[in-house]
């Protein structure tokens, strides 16, 4: 008995000592726990549940309690390739197999002291609550080295040179790239085609947007499909049928969800794209994010030249540093080269000038990792490389494996880097002792042949006599571009190049360091700004295309202001007649709020949107308007709206631009637009091939202001026809919200008393046979009935009511209509208790506050346009939802026909408006199955297990199961 103690213990011993080696294999499931089901090649089984190929999750303990292990990752992983198996002894007939291993020690070494370190039950690695430290931390450790070899994925910052002004992108903008390659595709697909799709996701506006560039691929490219590594697709892209295989394909995702976007971060989604040759795909590739990608100002694409079927590639980044002339930063970034080496490999890397001369060459050693992704960097020095650089004429060679034998080989250039992005600035005088009002906007693009296009705009800027200037950040590194415009400058624009920009400027403009600035010889004043990437986009490009952006100045403003701010703009109108904008302002104080609206040049603004602009210089603002009137659709059609930015300071505008936007949205209603048989609003055919990218399938069960209402989500602006009243309801979705409205104004009849709505109608109308009203006496006006000295406002098609007019009608049976008389208000800041009042009154701030207090609301207030406002009364209005009317504040759920009451629905009656949202039940985690239970006059499922007697006659089974 002693000595078989003893052995247990020994063994215990042996086991506890070599712990360690689950650092250096990966765990594996166990195979007599999760068996694989040999007749199923496309899956794993693991835990009694099947997971497809490259799905990756957490295994599970149930027992004693439930525990995620998040410091385990298991993958499914397919069969091996025929070619890595032969090097490996493989069965090439092997099924999927389940990849577990530990990630704790991939964590990040942290670089923050040891209070300001968190953890997360959630997750595996803790982190820093400073993540500023951090950084800083990590770039003064990484940039030591000269160069170094990296066979991961990770975020660490590589010896690139980081200015402290290029950190704060990483604030505003992530980055993200994937390689798309046939070795990522199942089976691997043998080709030589070869793409790069770059991202950059809008912190601001929650807005990804992304190029894709190919070379080598079959046919026209069709579509890009974004799935998760479950391959769920989450995002759908079509191209258009006139593309080519040599075209960027140019997209964007507004609204990212925050789930989506971690999987982003996690490398869990994958991108492929699919072409005329290959309907089901022909190349694919995992999306990545790399410190390098902040500061990429020059790139290209690796391609394989000695054996094109190898199905991998590559990527070579590369930047100047700032204060060392001729010395340049280079990393490569190889995806899907390990599979085919055993041992470490030698990596040889290459660079010729544009006479094939070597002008740069070093070697690294490469480990084999399970890992496709493998990153190589270092720096290395020319006399003539800026000037190479900056025309696309450095090529790159990259081969792998031992001289003399049968090496892989990659072949690349690095040139300036270009995408669908352009640039803009917004040019203000805000270097100006005072304001003139004059404002301007400037647009600069990189062209095919990497010179420089500009177009420059200005408004209330004196003078034809005019100079340009490009300033980079670094002076003394790039001289500044001095150009006289006089000679192009005509009304008002000037339109050039430049034809030879150093690769410094380049790096610069692509970074944003440049500045611009026009000068005027005769009055002595400038404008300046700063270039920043203006991201492609729908409204831009469209807008560019045919009108131009508007320039908000304060010149345009009448009375003018002398104003140091400007702004410029870009509008839009859809198939359905929705309004889509994108602004962006410079030259206010920092502090100021500012407030846009749209108007009538004729009168006061009658669409005022009053939506906040944002706090920072340059930075775009974009949204939809959605409820305009008819009148000013019209407006927008004759030429006489505007756009405007105010300030409290300037409450009736501080900078303005006039606009004009061709429509027949004014001859539209609701019932026009096409619906589809499921009640969804169709898309025009036409606009499916604009920008490359307009059909949209994202995953709206994960997008936090999508809807979901008769059993199916709804995107966010979404319209369709419910099926419970197809005829004379439309409904729409509002960030989570369903709002069902009628599609028809109908009035009261006034001839009978007990009006009814007839089947297959949607207004009321008298029922057949019903004996009218005495007309002998009273007044019709308006199609409308009134009884003598009645008082009423009149309805004036297409304004609506006419608040400031007053009818009456008289004993013999005629209607008077005069203007109402306001008092003169005898207070300093008389209000209108409701916008639509015609007058002011004077209303005791005691009053005020006693009105306040009774109604749960808040007391006036002075708000950023400078009108003081009080709390809006109203008549109460009921609802109308299929046969059934709602009391104004009154919450009910719902009854659909056939299904009867929706207990998973609660609506609200408010003003004569529906909102409908659906009802998010709690999910119940420490519960068994068997004590759940679900009522049939209630909604969300409940826990019996601690309720009454059901947890005391069945405890033994509950703790068997917990």
């Amino acid at each position: 008995m002693r000595r078989t103690m003893l052995f247990l213990a020994l063994i215990f011993i042996v086991f506890v000592q070599n712990t360690s080696c689950f650092k250096r294999f990966p765990l594996r499931a166990d195979p007599s726990e999760f068996i694989l089901d040999t007749t199923r090649s496309d899956v794993c089984l693991f835990d009694g549940e099947e997971k497809k190929i490259g799905e990756q999750w957490h295994p599970v303990l149930t027992f004693p309690r439930r525990i995620e292990m998040v410091c385990i990752l298991c993958t499914c992983v397919p069969p091996e390739d025929p070619i890595y198996a032969y090097y490996y002894y493989y069965d090439t007939e092997s099924t999927p197999k389940v990849d577990c291993r530990n990630v704790k020690d991939e964590c990040p070494v942290l670089n923050c002291k040891d209070e300001l370190v968190e953890s997360d039950p959630k997750q595996c690695c803790k982190r820093c609550r400073d993540p500023d430290e951090a950084d800083s931390a990590s770039k003064h450790s990484k940039t030591q080295q000269d160069s170094s070899v990296r066979n991961d994925d990770s975020n660490a910052a590589t010896v690139l040179d980081f200015d402290d002004k290029l950190m704060e992108l990483q604030r505003t903008f992530k980055y993200f790239t994937a390689i798309l390659t046939g070795s990522n595709l199942w089976p691997r697909r043998h080709t030589g085609a070869l793409a790069r799709v770059s991202f950059s996701f809008e912190q601001a506006t929650r807005t990804l947007h992304f190029t894709a560039s190919m070379i080598g691929i079959s046919g026209a490219p069709t579509q890009l499909i974004f799935a998760d590594s479950s391959t769920d697709k989450i995002l759908h892209r079509h191209i258009s049928d006139e593309a080519s295989a040599n075209e960027r394909i140019c997209g964007s995702w507004d609204d990212i969800p925050d789930g989506v976007l971690a999987k982003f971060d996690h490398n869990l989604v994958y991108v492929t794209l699919h072409t005329s040759e290959y309907e089901d795909g022909e190349i694919k590739g995992p999306i990545r994010s790399h410190q390098v990608l902040l500061v990429e100002a020059f790139s290209g694409m690796l391609a394989p030249v000695s054996d094109p079927g190898l199905s991998s590639g590559g990527l070579v980044f590369s930047n100047l540093r700032t204060h060392e002339e001729n010395t340049v930063e280079l990393v490569i970034a190889l995806q899907g080269v390990t599979d085919y080496f055993l041992n470490d490999v030698p990596v040889e890397v290459e660079l010729f000038d544009r006479s094939f001369n070597v002008i740069g060459r070093f070697q690294e050693t490469l480990a084999p990792k399970e890992s496709d992704w493998s990153v190589i960097s270092t720096t290395w020095q020319h006399d003539a490389v800026s000037s190479d650089l900056s025309r696309g004429r450095i090529s790159v060679r990259v081969s792998l494996g031992p001289e003399g034998s049968q090496r892989v080989v990659y072949n690349g250039g690095l040139a300036p880097k270009t995408n669908c992005d352009d640039f803009h600035a917004i040019l203000t005088g805000s270097e100006e002792e005072k304001g003139t009002g004059a404002a301007g906007s400037a647009f600069l693009a990189i062209q095919h042949d990497f010179s420089i296009s500009y177009e420059i705009h200005v408004l209330g800027f004196s003078g034809r006599d005019n100079t340009v200037e490009f300033c980079s950040v670094n002076d003394e590194v790039q001289p500044p571009i001095q150009m006289d415009i006089s000679y192009t400058y005509f009304d008002n624009w000037a339109v050039g190049f430049i034809s030879n920009p150093s690769a410094q400027f380049l790096q610069a403009l692509v970074l944003n360091q440049v500045h611009i600035k026009i000068s005027s010889r005769e009055s002595g004043s400038d404008l300046l700004g700063k270039v920043v990437r203006l991201h492609h986009s729908e409204t831009v490009s469209g807008a560019m295309d045919e009108r131009g952006a508007l320039i908000l100045a304060g010149s345009a403003v009448v009375p003018k202001v002398y104003t140091r701010a400007a702004g410029h703009a870009w509008l839009r109108l859809d198939q359905y007649c929705n309004l889509h904008y994108e602004i962006a302002v410079g030259g206010f104080d920092a502090h100021e709020q500012r407030m846009f609206e749209m108007g009538r040049t004729v009168t006061e603004a009658i669409l005022k949107a009053d939506y906040e602009l944002a706090s920072t210089d340059a930075e775009v603002v974009r949204g939809v308007v959605t409820k305009i009137s008819a009148d000013f659709f019209e407006y927008m059609n004759i030429g006489k709206a505007y756009l405007q930015v105010k300030t409290k300071q300037q409450p009736n505008g501080e900078i303005r631009a006039k606009f004009s936007l061709s429509n027949d949205c004014m001859h539209r209603d609701p019932s026009e637009f096409s619906f589809g048989d499921d009640g969804s609003a169709a898309e025009d055919e036409s606009s499916k091939t604009e920008s490359h990218s307009v059909e949209t399938e994202p995953n709206l069960a994960e997008d936090p202001k999508s809807c979901y209402s008769e059993d199916e989500y709804r995107a966010h602006k979404a319209h369709w026809l419910p099926e419970f009243d197809k005829t004379c309801t439309v409904c729409r979705c509002e960030a989570s919200t369903v709002i069902c409205e009628p599609r028809y104004t109908c009035q009261y009849p006034t001839e009978c008393d007990n009006y009814i709505i007839k089947p297959g109608e949607c207004c009321y109308s008298c029922p057949e046979g019903q004996a009218a009203k005495n007309s002998s006496s009273g007044c019709m006006h308006n199609e409308e009935r009134h009884e003598v000295g009645d008082v009423w406002n009149p309805v004036v098609h297409p304004f609506g009511v006419i608040k400031c007019a007053e009818c009456t009608c008289s004993g013999d049976n005629q209607v008077s209509c005069s203007r109402v008389q306001c008092p003169e208000p005898t207070c300093q800041h008389p209000i209108k208790k409701n916008p639509t009042d015609c007058c002011a009154v004077c209303v005791e701030e005691e009053e005020e506050v006693q009105v306040s207090e009774n109604t749960g609301d808040s007391p006036p207030q002075m708000l950023n346009d400078g009108i003081l406002v009080s709390n809006t009364f109203s008549e109460p209005k009921p609802c109308f939802l299929g046969e059934f009317i709602y009391e104004d504040g009154q919450s009910f759920n719902p009854i659909v026909a056939p299904f009867g009451k929706q207990l998973c629905v609660d609506c609200l009656c408010m003003a004569g408006k529906l909102s409908c949202s659906r009802i998010q039940c709690e999910p119940i985690t420490d519960c068994p199955k068997q004590f759940i239970r679900t009522y049939d006059d209630q909604c969300c499922p409940v826990c019996l297990a601690f309720n009454d007697e059901v947890f005391k006659t069945n405890y033994e089974d509950f703790v068997l199961l917990a």
